[in-house]
């Protein structure tokens, strides 16, 4: 019997990765800065918590296999594509891009897509910039189901769990630390438990 689909959650989630993409734009605006760029990420986050399946449903292998095909993939995919322009944005931008130039434009794009950078680092950048919260999304995944096997646990181990978590998690973003978009993940990875905890209330909204 296949799964009737809620719309306004399907509309919420494509309105979402629209924002997203809209917040690394060139536009450059208040708008964008102050209050678009401080929600966007956390309800694209939140709502992709929603769909997400409790542990009795699926394995670690079955989950790192699917997000390779349905994240990885097109993250890869749009990237490589992105190597055919990637030098615009250095050449239009170069004080953001610390003044690359020739050949070097695409050794830091390869490389930025190989760490899934979410940051621009004198060394490497993401030729489709927007493309890191599929690799963060990924990671997510991965976490959440680590996660809900750790919470399992005693209590005490739960809190330490929770502190270095946090710990963690303000370092990287401190540190403006982009490889593999952990930084991002740390921030998003609580958005991503809350929208599944609270699914329940939220689909009988």
């Amino acid at each position: 019997m296949a799964t009737k689909r809620i719309e306004w959650i399907d509309y919420a989630r494509a309105l979402s990765i629209w924002l997203i993409v809209f917040g690394h734009s060139s536009i450059n605006s208040d708008v964008v800065n102050q209050y678009l760029n401080s929600f966007h990420v956390a309800v694209f986050f939140m709502i992709s918590g929603l769909f997400e399946k409790n542990l009795e449903e699926s394995n670690l292998k079955t989950r790192i296999t699917k997000g390779i095909k349905t994240l990885l993939l097109p993250y890869f995919f749009f990237n490589i594509i992105g190597l055919f322009s990637c030098w615009i944005s250095p050449y239009i931008h170069p004080e953001l891009y610390y003044s690359v130039s020739g050949i070097n434009i695409w050794r830091n794009a390869i490389i930025g897509i190989f760490l899934f950078d979410d940051v621009v680092t004198p060394h490497s950048f993401l030729p489709i910039g927007p493309t890191w919260f599929l690799a963060s999304l990924f990671l997510c995944k991965v976490l959440f189901w680590l996660f809900l096997k750790v919470i399992d646990l005693k209590t005490i181990i739960r809190i330490v769990f929770i502190i270095g978590f946090l710990t963690a998690l303000f370092a990287l973003y401190y540190a403006d630390f982009g490889m593999f978009s952990l930084d991002t993940t740390a921030l998003s990875f609580p958005f991503y438990l809350a929208g599944f905890f609270l699914k329940k209330k939220i689909i009988k909204c």
